[in-house]
Order: structure tokens, then sequence, then C-alpha cells
């Protein structure tokens, strides 16, 4: 299991997937900082738009795993939990 990780953490640096969340954020900070006006704050979210059809239309094409089941039990979790939270 540790060499599997261990690839998975070389694939994950391979596609830059942490520079990719980490302008997700800065896009989702400026859509909803309350210092813009409603005219970049629309085109950020749009900009996000596209980016969340994009990534749908990619999945839409890649093959279902098993794993799959786990990451929708987890995000559901997490979901449950930020409710909590809020």
């Amino acid at each position: 299991m540790v060499h599997t990780n261990k690839n998975l953490e070389k694939l994950k640096r391979q596609f830059a997937v942490d520079e990719i969340e980490h302008e997700l954020i800065r896009i989702g900070i400026e859509a909803t900082d309350h210092r813009n006006d409603g005219f970049v704050k629309c085109g950020c979210k749009h900009n996000l738009y596209k980016l969340k059809c994009l990534i749908e239309d990619i999945l839409h094409e890649c093959p279902e795993f098993e794993e799959e089941k786990d990451w929708h039990k987890e995000r559901i979790y997490d979901l449950l939990q930020q409710e909590k939270i809020t």
C-alpha cells in the first residue's frame, strides 16, 4: 500500500494538482470578496462554472472504478460535517 501511495503522490505532482487547487481557491476567493464589484464576481463565478463543466465532461468520459463509491461517501460525510459547523 505504501508503494501505491508513492505512485499517487508522483502522479499528483506530475499533473500539478496542488497548483490547480490553489488557482481554483483563488478564483473562489475573488468571486466572494465583498471588495469586488458584481462584474468581477460574476466573471470569476463564470470561470468556475466553465471549469466545473469541463471537469464533468472529462469525468463522463473516464471509466468507472469501484473506489468511486468511497469518494462519494467521503464527500457526503464532508458536506454533513460542514453543516454541523455552520
